[in-house]
């Protein structure tokens, strides 16, 4: 379960569906991400969403690449997943 938001934009999208508030090349993606974000019970559902562990930067804090079509990556959604709930989602898009 999601349980709080880093980034606005992504907290606005999740919380009022609006697809026009972020990029239409990638929302859809992003929404299917923070969809089996929300839907992870355990720290294996990450790893098959694609999520690889950055514990470098912070303890149980994980991360998710958005592309393109499958192709150019954009960007991520990183998270802490702490007792099986995501906390402080944030985006992060490349320049």
């Amino acid at each position: 379960m999601i349980l709080s938001f880093k980034h606005n934009a992504l907290e606005a999208l999740w919380t009022s569906g609006d697809i026009t508030i972020l990029p239409t090349a990638y929302v859809h993606e992003v929404i299917a991400i923070l969809d089996l974000l929300d839907a992870s019970e355990d720290i294996n559902d990450l790893a098959l969403l694609g999520g690889f562990r950055i514990e470098k930067i912070k303890q149980h804090t994980w991360s998710v690449t958005i592309s393109v079509n499958g192709f150019e990556t954009i960007g991520n959604i990183t998270c802490l997943f702490k007792k099986n709930n995501a906390e402080a989602v944030d985006l992060n898009e490349y320049d």
